[in-house]
Parts: C-alpha cells; sequence; structure tokens
C-alpha cells in the first residue's frame, strides 16, 4: 500500500496491538498515531519504536469511540481489528472512523476472510480455546462489512489477499485467505 501511494498524510492505525505496522509506516516517515484497547500491546508497541528509533504516538483506547480526533487522519489503517468487534458495534466503528477523518481519507482493511475462520477455529479448538472465545472469532462477510460502512463510506476496492499470522502451534507465518478493503468518505 505504501508503495501504490496508498497510504499519504497523518496515520490512525486501529487496534495497533504490538505496533509492527505503526513502526514500519513511521519508518517510512508517515506520522502515525496507533491505539488499541490492551495496555501492554500498547507497551510493546512503544518499545518496539524506541528500538527500531522511529516517532509515533500509541495509546490505549476504545477504537469504537476515537475521542479527540475529530477531522485529523487522511489514512486509517485496520490489520485485522474489525472482524474482532461485535456485529452490533461494527456500523459504531465506522462512524467513529468517519469522524476521525478528513474529507479525503481512505480507510484500508486487511480482514480475515470467511474461509480462514475455520482454519483458525479449528487450531484455536485443538489448544483448547474456551468456547467464548472461539465464538467471537466470526469474521463477517463481504455484504456484512460494506453494510456496516455503508452509511458513512463509500467502497472505493475489495480484492482477494492474504493475512500472515503466527498461530500458537506455529513455527512460521502461515497465510491465511484476506480481503483488502478500501473506502472513502460518502
Amino acid at each position: 500500500m505504501v508503495d501504490s501511494g496508498a497510504v499519504g498524510g497523518e496515520v490512525l492505525d486501529v487496534g495497533c496491538g504490538s505496533g509492527a505496522l505503526s513502526v514500519y509506516l513511521a519508518s517510512q516517515g508517515f506520522s502515525v498515531t496507533g491505539i488499541d484497547l490492551a495496555p501492554t500491546a500498547i507497551a510493546q508497541a512503544r518499545q518496539a519504536a524506541e528500538e527500531r528509533g522511529v516517532t509515533a504516538t500509541f495509546l490505549v483506547g476504545d477504537v469504537i469511540e476515537l475521542a479527540g480526533f475529530e477531522s485529523r487522519f487522511q489514512t486509517v489503517v485496520d490489520c485485522g481489528m474489525f472482524p474482532s468487534l461485535p456485529s452490533q458495534s461494527r456500523e459504531k466503528y465506522a462512524a467513529a472512523l468517519r469522524r476521525v477523518c478528513t474529507h479525503d481519507a481512505r480507510v484500508h482493511l486487511l480482514t480475515m476472510s470467511v474461509d480462514s475462520r475455520n482454519e483458525v477455529k479449528g487450531v484455536f479448538g485443538r489448544l483448547g480455546m474456551q468456547r467464548r472465545i472461539l465464538e467471537r472469532l466470526d469474521p463477517p462477510d463481504k455484504d456484512q462489512i460494506r453494510a456496516a460502512f455503508a452509511e458513512h463510506w463509500n467502497l472505493v476496492s475489495m480484492a482477494d489477499s492474504v493475512f500472515r499470522v503466527r498461530l500458537p502451534i506455529d513455527r512460521k507465518p502461515r497465510e491465511l485467505p484476506a480481503w483488502l478493503i478500501s473506502f472513502e468518505p460518502a
């Protein structure tokens, strides 16, 4: 996305986790803010930025609220966070993103496709994950994603992609079917 010019201006990395994407984008010269609900992940992200010698802002926060950032970001990246939201919160999330973005912003989602769900659930099931956790692994289909964003965003593109993840049983990353979806303000 960086090479194609799809990322520009001030960047928001929602659900940034330990900050790998934020740190990479900062190393490419972007002004990046990463937000995650987990304080431990934010501490790891700050450490990663320090170790790489880059400047990025990392905050503990609720990605459904995103208070204090009105009309600030030109690019939003969501690398795997969207499917973890409860289905009833997805439209509110899309509205919050619209509120914090400029009129010419782009939102880029890299999300597990429905095809990857069974593989991930199978691995976590073999590890004895609790049923309530497995039930949250329910990625939305393309129509559900479009519907969540429909009120505030126009679909720009939706392409097949891969999501490189390292599951708890993996020695090296595996590639799961994914979608790369981009939106612009309605």
